[in-house]
C-alpha cells in the first residue's frame, strides 16, 4: 500500500479535495501536526508521497516556531532525493527555501481572494496545471509572503500580483502558493481561525464568503482533475518497461578529497542533527549511533575537509556542545544541491532506457 504522510500547521487548514483522492489511489495517509509532534523521528524517504498544507507564519520564524527548522531539514533530505512532495501556501514556501530560495514578506501587499491564475513561461512541463487555468476559473490566495524562484524549478503559474504561484522542480516536486485544495464547507472554519487577518487587511467577511460561494464549487471540480492527473503522472504506470522494477537507473555519489571519503548522505545527515540539536550525543543518538562511530565520523569529515566544519565546546558555564562552522553549513547545501541534480539526471536516464527498451522491442 502506498503511504502518503501530510504535515499540517492548523487542524482547519486540511486537504481538502485531495483527501478523496488519496483515498481513491489506495494511499495510506498518515496525518501528523507540526507543532506538537517530535519531527525528529519522521523517515524523510520512507513515505511514498509527502504533502506540506498551509499555515499563519512565516518560514524565516524558525526562532518563535523552532519546528520549521525540522521541517526544512527534513525536506532538504526528501527533495535531494526527487521524492514525490507537494506544498501549499507555507509548505510551497518551505519547500522553496529547502531548495535554497529567499522567502520574504511579499512587496505587493496581502493577496486574499478569489483571482485566475495565468500561465507561466513553463506551464508545459506539467501538464496538469492546465486544469487550473482557465480564465474564468479563480483560485483562492491567502498568503502574504513570496519567494523568488528556486534553481532549477520550472514556474508553472503566477497571479495578476505575485508571479511566484506554482513551480515544479523535476516531475515529482510540485508546489502551490494559492489553494487549490480548498472546500467550501472548509472554508467556514478558516473565517474563523483567520479572523484577526481579516480584520487587519480590511476584508468583509460576508463578501468573501459570497465569493468562495460563487467560486468554489467550479474550483472543487477543477482541482479533482489537477490533483488525478498529477498523481496519475508519479504513480500510474502504464508500459511493462515502467512497472518493472529491475528496469531503474540507480546511482550514488559522495564528496571525496586526496585523504578519502569526505562525506555521503549518512555523514551529511550527522551534520544536520548536531546543527540542529547541537550536540554529538543527541545527532548519534537520532541516527541509532554509538557515540564513538559518531565522534569518529565527525572527527574523519574534520580533518579531510578543507576548513573546519565542526566546532565543539567542552564544558564551561554554558556546558558543552558542537555546532557547525559557515563552511559546514555550505558543505550541506551544495551536497543537497548535488543531490538534487544526480536524482533528476538518473530520472532522465531511466526515462531515456525506457524508451529504447520500448523501441527495440517494436523493433522486427
Amino acid at each position: 500500500m502506498k503511504t502518503a504522510l501530510i504535515i499540517q500547521h492548523l487542524a482547519f487548514e486540511d486537504l481538502g479535495t485531495l483527501e478523496n483522492v488519496l483515498t481513491e489511489y489506495g494511499f495510506k495517509v498518515h496525518l501528523v501536526f507540526a507543532a506538537d509532534l517530535q519531527l525528529n523521528e519522521i523517515d524523510p524517504l520512507a513515505a511514498d508521497l509527502w504533502v506540506i498544507l498551509g499555515g499563519p507564519i512565516g518560514v524565516y520564524e524558525q526562532a518563535n516556531y523552532p519546528f520549521l527548522t525540522t521541517e526544512l531539514t527534513l525536506l532538504k533530505s526528501r527533495l535531494a532525493q526527487n521524492k514525490p512532495t507537494i506544498g501549499i501556501c507555507l509548505g510551497a514556501q518551505l519547500i522553496a527555501a529547502a531548495l535554497g530560495a529567499k522567502v520574504y514578506p511579499g512587496n505587493n501587499g496581502k493577496e486574499i481572494g478569489w483571482h485566475p491564475l495565468v500561465a507561466g513561461p513553463s506551464a508545459n512541463a506539467c501538464p496538469a496545471i492546465q486544469h487550473l487555468l482557465s480564465p474564468d476559473l479563480a483560485l483562492l490566495h491567502w498568503h502574504g509572503d513570496t519567494f523568488d524562484l528556486p534553481t532549477g524549478a520550472k514556474l508553472l503559474a503566477s497571479s495578476s500580483q505575485y508571479p511566484h504561484q506554482v513551480f515544479s522542480l523535476g516531475t515529482s516536486i510540485l508546489a502551490l502558493q494559492c489553494h487549490p485544495e480548498v472546500t467550501l464547507s472548509g472554508l467556514e472554519h478558516w473565517y474563523v481561525g483567520h479572523c484577526c487577518e481579516l480584520s487587519h487587511a480590511g476584508i468583509d467577511v460576508q463578501q468573501l464568503r459570497m465569493q468562495s460561494k460563487t467560486h468554489c464549487p467550479r474550483l472543487q471540480a477543477a482541482a479533482i482533475a489537477f490533483w488525478h492527473d498529477w498523481l496519475d503522472s508519479i504513480f500510474s504506470h502504464t508500459t511493462n518497461a515502467e512497472s518493472d522494477p529491475s528496469l531503474q537507473v540507480k546511482g550514488r555519489f559522495w564528496l571525496e578529497t586526496k585523504d578519502g571519503t569526505l562525506a555521503g548522505h549518512g555523514r551529511i545527515r550527522l551534520l544536520e542533527l548536531v546543527h540542529q540539536k547541537g550536540s554529538i550525543s543527541a545527532a548519534a543518538k537520532a541516527m541509532h549511533m554509538s557515540y564513538k562511530a559518531a565522534w569518529d565520523a565527525l572527527d574523519a569529515i574534520n580533518h579531510r575537509a578543507p576548513y573546519p566544519l565542526l566546532t565543539t565546546r567542552i564544558g564551561g558555564s554554558s556546558g558543552g556542545g558542537s555546532a557547525l562552522t559557515p563552511y559546514g553549513l555550505n558543505i550541506i547545501d551544495t551536497f543537497h544541491q548535488l543531490e538534487r541534480e544526480h536524482a533528476l539526471f538518473l530520472e532522465k536516464q531511466t526515462k531515456t532506457m525506457h524508451s529504447e527498451f520500448l523501441i527495440s522491442c517494436e523493433l522486427p
